[in-house]
């Protein structure tokens, strides 16, 4: 039974989502206050952020030897640009790997010694052979491909006449033969995932692991029916961790989020994200705007054109560009088609938004442009007259708040010098530090003046306008309604307020970066047929993958990384 369209499960949606507030009021009143007394000194610490560390471990299982390998990149004969996303494979062999977004490959150097090929091929070029033996283990081997010429006249023969298509009407038939196009029976695919993250251009956070992934066929819901067996997992320490980034998706906070956009968490499993965003497989639930249903909302959504078509493996493809245009977004990519049986062999896409401001090169000088929101690229191969999966990437940009630069770090009563003692992480700026404006205290909801100022390294000093009597009482009343475990904050109140430091950060300010973050599998055996194990154990699909452990099964060394090539 084909199941009915539904719009419960989606990835990646627009909003118009309102900036998220700081943290708080600048100064300590965002922060939880704990006195704490030694050698006749009150102490006030601040609520420290804690940064939750992921464990970094070393997995036992294919990967877990180093081996050496051959290095390639592929780019194209006449434009010398890196071509993304070319299938590598062994000739004769249904095992490989898929070019990286700069071109690059790596296959272990054991097979110099069996004397194998390299099959390379990819929409749009020539498939070419090259031999291990010719390739170098000690440099990255540059090797050209060329694109292919069509020739062929753009038509599909039907009878004996002969049948032209507009755009959208190859679009529709193509989404209309997608049940016979793509397997409704059972059958696995073993292939080689990561996950990663580009910080200023540099590789941070990469995770890969080998998969199987066992789908029951197109006629069933992929988000529930699929099972996800892993084979094995690291964490590369090649590249560095930054743990801050590498959370989920907190929009109750802010933490990490996506501009005007929101993408559903799925507890932190990245490969759910990454399944979620595949819109032929899910044709009939809701993968991502504005995609959405792709058999109900996709044609509405855009306008579609032809280009020229290409040629793949003797079949002439269609290639059928479309857009979405709107005030605040814009939509745009490809699909490519077979003449033959309007099968997919490809679909790209990507989201912008049109009104995001950003710096140029030149200090001091902004622009409107569009920013990309994310990507999807995913491409099917043909396989006894099946199209399935060869690989999939979800490529989103997103924001990460970060902890304050400047922050206060406790305050102290130091009770010889009858003063309270503002200690900073970093030495606050003179001017700013010792304006009495910049502090807000409040005793039993009254405020305190100061008749004295002074300025120490990272700490400022404030005597209070108190006489004796006043200041040792205030000393007691707090000393005991701390060792009575009573609330201070609502007996003393405490806020810092512009102040800068000598870097000239304002104290508390929030600050944001930009990061990029990459999903991609790349499917290197399909396996007709094969249904999960009825007893197996599988990764949940709503945990972090790599909280999951590895398991045992049938696989094969040969199955391999492929890292991209680091980036410093």
């Amino acid at each position: 039974m084909v199941p009915k369209p539904s719009v419960k499960e989606s990835g990646l949606m627009w909003r118009s989502i309102p900036p998220f507030k700081g943290y708080g009021m600048a100064g300590m009143r965002c922060w939880k206050k704990r006195w704490n007394w030694r050698n006749h000194k009150m102490t006030m610490n601040l609520k420290k952020i804690i940064l939750l560390s992921l464990m970094l471990y070393a997995p036992m299982g294919l990967f877990s030897q180093e081996k050496n390998f051959i290095t390639g990149k592929l780019v194209d004969e006449a434009t010398r640009e890196p071509v993304v996303f070319a299938t590598v494979r062994l000739k004769g062999k249904s095992v490989g790997v898929i070019s990286n977004a700069d071109g690059s490959f790596v296959v272990p150097d054991e097979y110099l010694a069996l004397g194998d090929v390299l099959e390379i091929s990819c929409l749009g070029y020539r498939t070419l052979e090259v031999k291990l033996s010719d390739l170098n283990v000690d440099q990255v081997n540059i090797i050209s491909v060329k694109e292919e010429i069509f020739n062929l006249d753009e038509t599909v023969v039907i009878g004996k006449r002969t049948k032209r298509y507009g755009a959208q009407e190859i679009v529709k038939k193509a989404i209309e033969n997608i049940p016979e196009n793509y397997p409704n029976g059972p059958f696995s695919l073993v292939g080689y995932y990561r996950d990663y993250q580009v910080d200023e251009g540099t590789y941070i956070n990469l995770n890969e692991a080998i998969l199987e992934v066992f789908d029951p066929g197109f006629n069933s819901m992929d988000r529930s029916a699929t099972k996800v067996q892993m084979y094995d997992q690291r964490i590369n320490k090649t590249f560095k961790v930054d743990t801050l980034a590498r959370q989920s998706y907190d929009y109750r906070k802010g933490q990490k989020t996506i501009e005007k956009a929101f993408l559903k968490p799925y507890g932190g499993n990245e490969f759910t994200i990454l399944r979620v965003h595949d819109a032929i497989r899910n044709y009939l639930v809701d993968s991502y705007d504005f995609v959405n249903v792709l058999q109900t909302d996709f044609i509405p959504h855009h306008t579609f054109s032809k280009m020229d078509p290409i040629n793949f493996d003797g079949e002439p493809l269609y290639v059928i560009e479309f857009k979405r245009n709107r005030q605040d977004n814009l939509a745009t990519g490809k699909l490519y088609v077979s003449q033959f049986d309007f099968s997919i062999y490809k679909m790209e896409y990507a989201l912008f938004n049109k009104n995001v401001t950003r710096e140029t090169k030149e200090k001091g000088n902004q622009f409107m442009g569009n920013h990309l929101v994310f990507e999807v690229v995913l491409e099917y191969r043909k396989k006894d007259d099946q199209m399935y999966l060869n690989y999939i990437s979800f490529h989103n940009a997103f924001e990460l708040r970060l902890p304050p630069a400047f922050i206060v770090e406790d305050v102290v009563m130091d009770i010889n010098r009858k003063c309270l003692v503002v200690n900073f992480n970093t030495e606050p700026e003179t001017r700013s530090a010792l304006e009495h404006r910049s502090y807000s205290i409040r005793y039993k909801g009254k405020r305190l003046s100061f008749r004295l100022m002074e300025k120490e390294g990272n700490s400022v000093l404030l005597y209070p306008r108190m006489d004796e009597n006043e200041l040792k009482d205030m000393v007691t009343t707090l000393k005991e309604t701390d060792t009575r475990g009573g609330p201070l904050n609502k007996l003393l109140e405490i806020e810092v307020k512009d102040v800068r430091n000598l870097q000239g950060e304002l104290i508390n300010a929030v600050h944001t970066k930009d990061y990029e973050q990459y999903r991609e599998f790349f499917a290197q055996n399909i396996n007709e047929g094969k249904t999960a194990p009825l007893n197996g154990e599988f990764m949940p699909d709503d945990k972090p993958i790599f909280s999951s452990k590895a398991v045992s099964g049938e696989k094969e060394t040969i199955f391999w990384m492929n890292p991209p090539l680091i980036r410093n």
